[in-house]
């Protein structure tokens, strides 16, 4: 967790929610870091498409989620918790596993 947060401390001061992908390889090296989606204050979508098509592209083996809290709230909203389940669900079926969602702010990081 604290690697995850190392890698992205610059977006916990942003004042819109960013919700990024780090790509992985077979033995969880970073490949590549992308920036999927720019939102609002309190929320980013995320396009499962745009993630898995780059995912792809890149020969990705494994995905981390992230996305960061603009309010510095360190904790996963019912919201959060539905669109990891659901980009789980999504990597699965194509085969790119997504190995955590992070929640980031101002006070560190978290798993949802």
């Amino acid at each position: 967790m604290e690697d995850v947060y190392q890698l992205l401390k610059n977006q916990s001061d942003l004042q819109r929610e960013v919700v990024t992908a780090i790509h992985l390889d077979n033995e969880l090296k970073v490949l590549d870091v992308t920036t999927e989606s720019v939102g609002g204050r309190n929320q980013a979508l995320l396009p499962m498409e745009n993630i898995f098509r780059g995912a792809i592209l890149r020969n990705t083996e494994s995905l981390i989620m992230v996305h960061n809290h603009p309010s510095g709230t360190l904790q996963a909203s019912q919201q959060d918790k539905e669109s990891c389940r659901a980009i789980k669900q999504a990597g699965n079926i194509i085969g790119i596993q997504v190995v955590d969602c992070v929640v980031i702010s101002k006070k560190g990081a978290i798993k949802v």
